[in-house]
């Protein structure tokens, strides 16, 4: 994680995804994974940090949604309160869209 977030850039997602995906599988709900080791809190920075490179990361219609969704769902389920603040942002994001939608067709 740590080289990860040296240079977080959108083109790792996948293998953070990936690597997430497996650490969620095999150590559960460790608290001394995400909480003690801070694994949860820098999986979200990195999300935070590529969100501000590519803003499509919170789109609804982005290509990896499912996954993240599920990643970020399972840390929040674990108490990684920055990722609870991702789903947030999230849904802001998808509720603005869907906002500007509804204004396009009026």
């Amino acid at each position: 994680m740590n080289s990860l977030s040296v240079a977080p850039t959108v083109r790792h997602l996948d293998f953070l995804l990936f690597a997430v995906e497996t650490w969620l599988d095999v150590v559960q709900a460790d608290p001394s994974m995400w909480h003690s080791l801070g694994i949860g809190r820098k999986v979200a920075q990195w999300f935070e940090k590529v969100a501000e490179e590519d803003e499509t990361l919170l789109r609804r219609d982005h290509p990896e949604r499912a996954r993240i969704d599920a990643v970020l769902g399972r840390l929040v389920s674990l108490g990684v309160t920055e990722a609870q603040e991702i789903e947030q942002r999230i849904a802001a994001e998808q509720a603005g869209t869907m906002l500007s939608n509804i204004e396009v067709d009026i």
